[in-house]
């Protein structure tokens, strides 16, 4: 039977068969059974063995237990506690060094935009990048203007580090866009610069036109020896290399690039376009000496340009061994200056005393410093003027 396979009609037809169990007993006859019933009458109950010990037990085994676990438990918890701390430690170290790095980026960008309202250029601030001087021309005023190359520029196109100024002229003169920075359109010269023999010769074509005027012929000799002062002289010959000589004053002699021959006072020039250079004047007096030099910066000699230095500042002029003292008269506060106002002049005084190697410093000023510089020591002597942006075709 017990292998057959039951199913729920056959057990419904199995319990239908089963009689139904009847009592025909009274209610009485029924109590009275069961009232006699020996099974039912009242016992002693049965004491059973009462586990007191189970809560002790179970306490001290807790108390085991959680000894064992505890320093488990705070390993792990120290352990993670360590790892946030150190996790928490190097976030706050990372997000410092982020920190430094943006007021770094801050401090940089902000001597970056004063360094562009400066007129020259130090030594250190040409880490990365090599100075191509030229004269440029406004209005028949030479400008000697500074463009910066990458170092890594200067190392492909010349495979060496510090190429000489008629390299430079050479490989950039002719993409400059003189005209896109409010200059007139000159370079480059007209025939072939060559350096030779430790000089420069410039062949030049038999229609040139550096000879038309006084003025044009001025205007050449300024461009030539603000665009090749690493040499002492350039001479400017025919194609074949012979003597050449120009319509207004005959046969051209030797160009001296040589700063103690004479130098001049430097004064504010300002192109149309409203953009302001620190120039040395062409149309003042030549100085012999430096005393004369920073003295003129005072002289007013042509409409074109502005002097640097106010008028109502008087200053006497020293010279002991390699430096100049500018003494002011009165003691001078540069705050009550516009800050262009007081950059130019300082930076005109550099580039004055920087055409007989010299360097300045200032005397009875209240200010011990100003900008970038540091009034209360001689002033670096500057490398360069007038930095503009490399704007090639």
């Amino acid at each position: 039977m017990d292998k057959e396979k039951w199913s729920e009609e056959k057990i419904e037809k199995m319990l239908s068969q089963v009689p139904n169990p009847k009592d025909n007993r009274s209610i009485d006859e029924v109590y009275t059974r069961l009232k006699n019933d020996k099974r039912l009458q009242d016992q002693q109950p049965i004491e059973r063995k009462s586990w007191k010990w189970m809560p002790i037990a179970v306490t001290i085994a807790a108390v085991l237990l959680l000894g064992i676990l505890t320093p488990s438990m705070l390993k792990d918890s120290q352990h993670q506690s360590d790892q946030v701390s150190e996790s928490t430690f190097m976030q706050m170290d990372e997000s410092a060094d982020e920190l430094a790095e943006v007021e770094k980026s801050i401090e940089e960008a902000a001597l970056f935009q004063a360094d562009k309202s400066s007129h020259l250029l130090l030594a250190d601030e040409l880490d990365g990048y090599i100075p191509f001087q030229i004269g440029l021309v406004s209005r028949a005023h030479v400008i000697p203007v500074t463009f910066l190359i990458p170092s890594e520029t200067i190392q492909v196109d010349f495979q060496k580090e510090n190429p000489n100024s008629v390299e430079l002229y050479q490989k950039y003169a002719g993409q400059l866009r003189e005209e896109a920075l409010g200059f007139d359109a000159y370079h480059p010269f007209e025939g072939e610069i060559i350096a030779e023999e430790g000089m420069v010769r410039h062949k030049l074509p038999s229609n040139h036109s550096y000879d038309r005027s006084s003025a044009s012929i001025q205007v050449y000799e300024g461009t030539i020896r603000s665009t090749f002062n690493d040499f002492s002289k350039v001479l400017p010959v025919q194609e074949n290399g012979d003597a050449i000589e120009f319509s207004q004053v005959g046969t051209m002699d030797a160009i001296q690039i040589n700063h103690d021959r004479h130098a001049a006072s430097y004064y504010k020039y300002t192109l149309p376009s409203g953009q302001t250079y620190i120039v040395p004047q062409d149309a003042g007096e030549f100085a012999e000496t430096v005393e004369e030099a920073l003295l003129n910066m005072k002289k007013q000699f042509s409409d074109d340009f502005e002097s640097l230095v106010p008028e109502s500042v008087h200053y006497d002029v020293q010279v002991v061994e390699d430096t100049v003292f500018i003494q002011f008269k009165d003691l001078l506060d540069l705050s009550q200056m516009n800050d262009d106002e007081a950059r130019l002049m300082i930076e005109g005084f550099m580039l004055t005393a920087e055409q007989f190697q010299l360097a300045i410093k200032l005397e009875n000023v209240m200010q011990e410093n100003f900008g970038k510089y540091d009034l209360s020591e001689a002033l670096p002597r500057p490398v360069a003027s007038n930095p503009v942006d490399f704007i090639t075709e």
